[in-house]
C-alpha cells in the first residue's frame, strides 16, 4: 500500500490526469441521469381487486380469495402475496421478484385470473393493475362566499387556464359547507365552513392514487 501511494506522489502528472478523467466521467454521467421533480416509483406489485355486491367477508374469503390464491400460487417470478377480504370486496396483492418485467408479470396474473371458471355469478370482472407511487406536488384552494355553483364554475375556468399553460394534470374536488358536510363520509382534509375547491397538481398525465377525491 505504501508503495502505491509513493508512486502516485512521484508521478503527479498521472495523478492529475486520473482526477480529470474521473471528473469528466462524473459530469457525463450526471448529464445522462433522468431527472424529475416528482419521480414515479414503480413498485414490483400487482393488485387484483374483486367486487361481489352483498357478499359477506366469509363468502369473499371462501368463494373468491381462496380460488384466486389457488390460481396464482404457481405463477413464475412470484415472491409472495397478501390477501384481504371485506364486505362485498376482496383484494390480492402480488409481489414479483426483483428485476422482473412487470408488464409480463401482470399478464401472467391476468391469465391466471381469467382461467378461474368457478367464480360466483354475481362477481364483477376483476380489476388488475400495477401499483405506482406519485406524490401530489402542490395544492391550490379557491374559496369564497359566492355559492357552490358559481365557485365550481370559477374553479373549472381556472383549471382550464392552468392546463392550457403547462403540462400539468389537475384534479378538482369541491368541498361542501359544514352544515351539509356532517352527514357525509369523513375526509382526511377536515371540515370547511365556506364552500372551497381543491386542486391537486400532479406531474405528467396521472392523478395520484392516494388523493382524497
Amino acid at each position: 500500500m505504501t508503495g502505491l501511494i509513493a508512486w502516485w506522489v512521484r508521478n503527479a502528472v498521472a495523478a492529475n490526469l486520473l482526477m480529470v478523467f474521473i471528473l469528466v466521467c462524473g459530469l457525463l454521467a450526471w448529464a445522462g441521469i433522468e431527472k424529475e421533480v416528482q419521480p414515479v416509483v414503480k413498485l414490483p406489485l400487482v393488485q387484483v381487486s374483486l367486487t361481489w355486491p352483498g357478499a359477506s367477508p366469509k363468502e369473499i374469503e371462501q368463494q373468491v380469495i381462496q380460488r384466486v390464491e389457488a390460481a396464482i400460487k404457481n405463477i413464475d417470478n412470484l415472491r409472495r402475496y397478501n390477501s384481504e377480504a371485506s364486505e362485498g370486496f376482496g383484494r390480492v396483492t402480488l409481489e414479483a421478484l426483483p428485476r422482473v418485467d412487470l408488464t409480463e408479470f401482470k399478464e401472467d396474473v391476468r391469465d391466471a385470473i381469467d382461467g378461474i371458471t368457478s367464480f360466483p355469478r354475481d362477481l364483477e370482472p376483476a380489476r388488475i393493475r400495477t401499483i405506482e407511487w406519485k406524490e401530489t406536488i402542490h395544492y391550490l384552494t379557491v374559496q369564497g362566499d359566492i355559492g357552490e355553483r358559481a365557485l365550481g364554475r370559477l374553479a373549472e375556468e381556472l383549471r382550464d387556464e392552468l392546463i392550457s399553460l403547462s403540462q400539468v394534470r389537475l384534479k378538482l374536488m369541491l368541498m361542501l359547507p359544514r352544515k351539509r358536510w356532517r352527514n357525509r363520509r369523513p375526509s382526511a382534509i377536515g371540515e370547511l365552513v365556506p364552500p372551497s375547491c381543491f386542486f391537486y397538481f400532479c406531474p405528467g398525465n396521472r392523478v395520484p392514487q392516494n388523493a382524497p377525491y
